[in-house]
This record gives structure tokens, sequence and C-alpha cells, in this order.
């Protein structure tokens, strides 16, 4: 943790709904120290969520910070609204005042190590505000010097700046609005540093697949026999398949036109033929039915080991990205050296690789150019599999599905990482479909362990109905992964396992009888192991409850259909 300096730049925030903005100066040289400042705004007052419209929009002087002697002013866009109810408004003669609401880019990135930071000037709000030179992580300042414009200002949101991260009680009515200030910026830029080499080895690559797919299509558009069928639109609440556009290919407002081929049965022996070409074998008369016919960048080029350093980023394993990666209207990834890329280019090729190439994604992620399985390649392909998941929940969102609660949405975030482990629960709330009934409950105090956070939010998730379900996450892992005072019916929220039909793996519940003594553990079974879903024992409660803070009390059969 970087201890926030003093005197502090902070001022109290004038709204439950008020967030800080981060003015950041533009650069007049490369090593010109950078300097931003903190200004309010009001998301209740965003222009987009009314019919009336939007603010006049144009470029206001701001005076910056004062260096070697000389104030820096300089232009940034703004949001302004007319002070007076005058239909004949004139921009000369009428007084125009800063819109409560100001657009702004939020900031995604991986705070990094907090024991040799680096500083900015921060400027607590006006020309008298406080400037101090604040600690940032090497790399929050590494993502600030890349955003940098010439000339102009830009406004952000930065958590670790934008934040008071010294005031508990403000970081808790924060988290409750992280939902809305990811959902309510104009832009999300995920901060991804890779060389420069790699960064040019990505962006070349992602056309490159886009490339292969068109001429793919091209050619299996003109095979005979084909018929064509009409894929529906992504988000359709019939169970349709989704469709292309919706993971990032160009075709995006009317209905998706594809080839369905006569005998699919030789579309999927082709798979092994695919691999081959990809990794050896140049037969290209084997692979025409995969993008390694097309174009497709051969295993051994260097531009697939940039590709599984991209993935390999810590950026995608970090618990806080999951809420910002999926609450982003438009994500672009920034890859340093002034190189950005949209998501929706980079997760439609992974998209393309996964439906047409004959090696598939794990194939490229895994293997080196001599087809040998690489430490680097399994941390890569580990990572896709940590943006995809983020990107279907992202897809989610877009689509308008219903959200899950926080009982499931903590295993969603299990495979993800936290510094601090009562993030693996807050860091859930904004994905939460109920995630406002907990927002009181969150507490950053220095006394309030992991463990005191994890006991509070099982037993509000019980109080709240869910206690089947915390029952069901509970003691997965065994006694090796519980920290010491967790109760047993607490789940362990980076041990938490489930298959897809919603079952739990093997584990023991502890239960209390209406006499308040201990009973036997009830086994429960491996659903790996079941052949039917009428094996799975089936658990009927009457009644959840409480006989103090840490023993449960439940009332109910065990039963095996």
């Amino acid at each position: 943790k970087i201890a926030t300096p003093t005197p502090s730049p902070y001022n109290p925030l004038p709204s439950p709904t008020s967030i800080q903005i981060l003015i950041l100066e533009p650069n007049s040289s490369p090593d010109e120290e950078i300097a931003c400042h903190l200004a309010p705004i009001d998301l209740d007052a965003d222009h987009a969520l009314f019919s009336s419209p939007r603010p006049l929009e144009c470029p206001v002087k701001f005076y910056g910070s004062v260096i070697a002697g000389r104030r820096k002013v300089f232009q940034i866009s703004s949001d302004l609204c007319i002070l007076e109810d005058d239909d004949d408004f004139d921009l000369l003669t009428d007084s125009l005042r800063l819109h409560p609401f100001q657009r702004y880019t939020a900031l995604s990135y991986v705070w990094g190590d907090p024991a040799d930071p680096c500083h900015v000037l921060l400027n607590g709000g006006g020309v008298d505000g406080t400037t101090t030179r604040f600690p940032v992580t090497r790399n929050l300042h590494q993502a600030l010097w890349s955003l940098r414009r010439l000339g102009e200002g830009i406004r952000l949101w930065v958590d670790a700046l934008c934040i008071n991260q010294a005031d508990y009680e403000e970081k808790r009515v924060q988290i409750a609005l992280m939902r809305r200030v990811y959902r309510q910026a104009e832009e999300v830029v995920a901060f991804v540093p890779l060389t420069a080499e790699d960064s040019d080895n990505v962006t070349e690559l992602v056309p490159s697949i886009w490339d292969s797919r068109a001429l793919f299509f091209e050619t299996r558009d003109r095979r005979e026999g084909g018929e064509r069928e009409v894929v529906q639109e992504a988000g359709d609440a019939r169970g349709s398949e989704v469709s292309l556009t919706s993971w990032g290919f160009p075709e995006a407002s009317e209905p998706v036109e594809r080839v369905v081929w006569e005998k699919d049965d030789a579309a999927a022996d082709s798979k092994a033929m695919g691999f081959k070409y990809a990794f050896g074998d140049k037969n290209k008369n084997d692979s025409t039915l995969h993008l390694e016919g097309y174009g497709l960048p051969p295993a051994e080029s260097p531009l697939w080991v940039s590709w599984r350093r991209f993935f390999s980023s810590p950026y995608f394993w970090r618990i806080w990205i999951l809420q910002e990666f999926t609450m982003a209207k438009t994500l672009t990834f920034n890859l340093g050296h002034g190189t950005m890329i949209t998501s929706e280019g980079v997760m439609g090729a992974c998209a393309a690789i996964k439906k047409y190439s004959g090696a598939k994604n794990a194939e490229y992620m895994r293997h080196d150019a001599d087809g040998v399985a690489s430490d680097e390649g399994r941390l890569a392909f580990t990572g896709l599999q940590l943006a995809w998941s983020m990107f279907a929940e992202r897809l989610s969102v877009e689509a308008g599905l219903p959200q899950k609660g926080l009982a499931t949405m903590l295993h969603t975030g299990r495979h993800f990482l936290a510094t601090d482990p009562r993030d693996k629960v807050y860091a859930m709330l904004g994905l939460a479909e109920d995630g406002g009934l907990f927002a009181e409950a969150v507490e950053y105090e220095p006394e309030e362990t992991h463990v005191k956070t994890f006991i509070r939010f099982a037993r509000l998730l019980v109080e709240q109905g869910h206690g089947f379900q915390v029952l069901l996450q509970a003691g997965i892992g065994g006694s090796q992964a519980r920290d010491e005072g967790l109760p047993s019916w607490v789940p362990v929220s980076s041990c938490l396992q489930m298959d897809g039909a919603g079952h739990q793996s093997a584990g023991k519940v502890k239960l209390i009888s209406s006499e308040q003594n201990w009973i036997d553990p009830v086994p429960r079974t491996n659903p790996a192991s079941l052949t039917t879903t009428n094996d799975i024992p089936n658990i009927q409660t009457s009644s959840i409850g409480f006989l103090d803070n840490d023993k449960l009390l439940l009332r109910g059969t065990v039963t095996t259909r």
C-alpha cells in the first residue's frame, strides 16, 4: 500500500453520487513530470441518461501547474451549460458554466508493486489548490505517461488517484459506484504494456487473422452444395446460437449469413489435417477447410510469440479487471509506445481461430515454434481463458440478459487473483444483480480481516435467502485451504469449484440439530462421478438460521434420489 502524503490533496465529495475525475496535463516534452488535477463530477447528472440535448461541447482554457516559475495554460474539451434559460442564446454574451457531469475515460490497469513508487504532481482542485508530489506505482506512472497528449488535457478516472485510499468511508461509498464509473465512461482504456516489438507484432497479427478469415469465408461461400441459414443476433432470449457479430466481427447491423456444409462430418474430420499444417505439414491441399490455408501466419512466426506474451500479462488475472472489462461500453487495449487495438478486434481474432482454425487457440498458445508445450504458453492459454470469461460477462451485459446474484458471482471470480483477499468479495458487488444490498457491509479498516469479511458476507447471504447456495460452496478444498477462524459453513472464495450444472464438488457440511448438538457430517457426492441427474443428492431445508456468530443451524432433510 502507498501512503497518502501530507498535506492531503483530497477534498470531501459534494454528494453520494460524486466521483473525482483526474485532469491529466499535456506534456511539452517526453521527460516533463506528470501533472494532474482532481475535479468532482456527479454521475447522476450524466447527460447521456436524459432525453434532453447534450450540453455545449467546446474547448476551455485550463490553468495548470506552475513549472519553472510559469503556470502552464492548456485547453481541454469540456461540456458547458447555459446559466439562463434563453432560446436566443449568444455564445459571446451569455454566461456559461461547467456541466456537473464531464465525459471521461476510465483507466483499467494492474496496480503493480507499491514498494518502489514513482511520483506525479497532484493538485486537489482550483488554482490555489494543494499540489503534492504523490506516489504511484511504476505501472500506473507508465500508463499515465502513455496517455498524455501534446497541447491538450484529458479527463481520466484512475482508482488509485481518484479515490482517497486513506479514507475508508470514501472507499466504501466509491466501491458501490464502481459499476457506474466504468459503465458511464465514454471509453475504457486497458493498459497492457508490451515491448515495442511485441506491440507491433500483436497489431500486425490481429488484422492478419481477420484477413485470413475474410479469404476463408470468400472461398467457402463459393463452394458448391452449400445452403444458407440466418444466424440470430446475439442476446436472443430464445437461446439461439450467438452470431459472429457478438464476437467482434464486422458484420454489425444485418443478420449474418453463413454457409452450412452438407457434409458436416467431413469438416470435423479435417481438424487433424489443419493441425498438421499449422505445425509442420505444409500440404495446403489438406488445410483448405481451415484458416491455416488462407494466409494465417505459421506457428513458428514470432507474431505468435508476442501473442502469447500479450495474454500472459497479469492484467487478465486480476479480480477488479473482471468488473472493469465487463462494464465497459467501449474498451481499447493500450500496448504502450502509442499502440492501441480494440478489444473487439482482439477477441474477434480469438473467436476466428476458435471456430475456423484447425489447430485452435490452445495449440497456438501452448506451443513454441517446434510444437513443444511451454510454460509461457500455458500461462498465456490460462490468460486467454480468463479473457474469454470476461468477454462473455460483457456480452451478457450488452445483451441485457438477467445478471447473476452475488452468491453466483463469487463462483465466477474464483480463478481471478486479488492482493487483498477481501477484494474477492468486494470486486463482485458491482457485477452482482443484488450487489447494492451488500454495499453497506464493505469495510476496509485495517482490523477488518478477510476472515471477518468472508463470515459477514456469508451470513448476509444466508439472511438474504441464499443459505442453500452458501452451504453448497462451503468446505471446498478441505482444512488446508481454510483460514484459522473461518467456520466450516463459510465458502473459501479462492477455492470455490462448481461444475456446469451448478453443483459443488465433494465436501462436507457440519450441521447442528435442533438440540444444538453436533451430528455426523453429511458427505456430498462428487458430481463428476454421477451418471444421471437423478443421482444428485437432494437437500430440502425447512429453515436455516444462526445459533450465534459462528454456528449455523439447519433444519431439514438430506435424501438421495
